[in-house]
């Protein structure tokens, strides 16, 4: 995958395997991506930078060139990851990350807050089930059996006949009552249904962050801060 203008864009590596690593993930997206291992005999690493942002491709002693055929803005991200540092030239110009020699840079960094979550476990419930006595009573109305004897006069002159006076008869009657059986059944009154449900809350975390800043000591004379 090469640029429209034939741009080749220069990144510069601490570590030679940070290069290497980001050469493969350059070609695994088409990109044609050369490291420069060779160092200068005798270089300082302040002049082997200084030449590493000239129209040169050889690094520093300790680190590693890479080069790639395509724009930095489209390479940026992959090789940001393994720590890359840019210098953009094409068409024989130069264009350097840094700046001229007589221009710093400080970086002021500060912290942020990343919050995460994680689901631990509170507590525990458990459902079961237990068997409860309690007496009952009841009103169950039950019979029985009475014999009544009613005597009734009968018409004078009435005469029986089929048995001699004096012999004994009886008559037998059963006499019967209720008795109350009680038996025991189970049956479902209720269904217990048991779950969980999410329940969402807020809760407020902070921390202390630290933040740097420029400090500016020096004479006022010469101290301009476009910032003001």
């Amino acid at each position: 995958m090469y640029d429209d203008e034939g741009n080749t864009t220069t990144v510069y590596f601490e570590r030679e395997s940070d290069a290497q690593a980001a050469a493969q993930s350059l070609e695994s997206e088409g990109y044609d991506a050369r490291v420069h291992t060779r160092g200068t005999a005798g270089e300082s690493f302040l002049d082997g930078l200084k030449r590493m942002f000239s129209n040169t491709t050889t690094p520093a002693d300790g680190g590693a060139l890479l080069e790639v055929s395509g724009d930095r803005s489209t390479i940026a991200p992959i090789v940001q990851r393994y720590g890359g540092q840019f210098q953009t030239y094409g068409s024989g110009d130069t264009t350097s990350s840094t700046d001229t020699d007589e221009t710093q840079r400080l970086r002021l960094r500060e912290e942020r807050m990343e919050v995460t979550k994680q689901r631990v476990q509170e507590g525990e419930v458990r459902v079961g089930k237990e068997v409860v006595t309690q007496h009952q009573e009841t009103d169950v109305p039950v019979g029985h059996d009475e014999v009544y004897v009613e005597r009734r006069p009968v018409a004078e002159g009435t005469y029986e006949t089929d048995d001699a006076l004096g012999e004994e008869r009886e008559i037998r009657i059963p006499v019967m009552r209720e008795e109350v059986d009680v038996q025991k059944r189970p049956v479902v009154t209720e269904e217990v249904e048991v779950g969980k449900r999410r329940v969402e809350e807020t809760t407020r975390v902070g921390a202390d962050l630290k933040k740097e800043r420029a400090v500016v000591d020096g004479d006022e004379e010469f101290i301009r801060d476009d910032n003001l």
